[in-house]
């Protein structure tokens, strides 16, 4: 439990991440680089945010903190951890090793994470009841910004998810997988299902 710790807000009113993370670094918590989420009483768990340096459009809303408490999670990759997160150095250093890395990561999501930020872009689209029993509903882009990923992402990701479960792809068994995985495996159903209207039209 971390006291002393002040929000800035939105013009929505909404909770600032970026200035909550960066007062947990100026307390010398290992932040940089790392996984950041939040617990949603909404949604009644971790909801994936961004990889630090977090960016300033993220936000949460007021009604998912209770009794002034909001849980923030950071998990760091160990590879890419300094001894002071003060040095000035250290840092340009792991900023460039973390940029690399983040495009990497951006690239090559996991199946489970895409499938948990495309239901939750989803679920902000077509309307939630808030902490205060109100009906919220958001554009797609709005939707997108609150999750922190890309509307053009998501959408491609949707579709991913949409044609593999058509396909009969096994999302339990692969959710560690790449998202690579599912677009080859989309993609060879594809092409084998072209094959055969082919040979069908030739007879």
């Amino acid at each position: 439990m971390i006291r002393g710790i002040y929000a800035k807000t939105t013009e929505k009113g909404e909770i600032m991440l970026k200035s909550i993370i960066s007062q947990l670094k100026n307390m010398g918590y290992m932040l940089f680089g790392a996984t950041i989420s939040y617990y949603s009483l909404e949604f009644d768990g971790f909801i994936f945010c961004a990889i630090d340096p977090t960016p300033p459009t993220i936000s949460i809303p007021l009604h998912e903190i209770e009794k002034g408490k909001l849980i923030i999670r950071g998990k760091v990759d160990p590879s890419i951890a300094v001894e002071s997160p003060f040095n000035e150095v250290q840092r340009k250093v792991k900023k460039a090793v973390v940029d690399k890395k983040k495009r990497s990561r951006m690239k090559e999501r996991k199946i489970g994470q895409v499938i948990d930020q495309v239901i939750i872009w989803r679920k902000y689209y077509n309307g939630y009841t808030d902490y205060h029993g109100k009906q919220v509903k958001l554009s797609l882009d709005e939707a997108a910004a609150k999750v922190g990923v890309p509307k053009k992402s998501l959408d491609d990701y949707f579709l991913q998810l949409r044609m593999g479960k058509m396909y009969g792809f096994n999302f339990n068994a692969h959710k560690d997988d790449n998202i690579g995985v599912l677009r080859a495996y989309v993609k060879e159903i594809k092409e084998k299902t072209k094959n055969n209207g082919n040979m069908k039209k030739s007879k």
